[in-house]
């Protein structure tokens, strides 16, 4: 993704919705190069859906 001619600009990530229960370091490396390949990283927190 980060090396891509096309790559995005904006990268949503959702790293808290997996097995484990603390951050996997190939997911922050990932996140990292995104950013500092220029690419805007937004992160996604599931919040109940309006309490469901």
């Amino acid at each position: 993704m980060n090396t891509a001619a096309g790559r995005p600009g904006m990268l949503v990530a959702n790293v808290f919705n997996g097995p484990a229960d603390e951050a996997e370091p190939a997911c922050t490396s990932a996140l990292a190069a995104a950013h500092a390949a220029g690419i805007k990283v937004i992160g996604y927190v599931d919040t109940g859906y309006f309490g469901g």
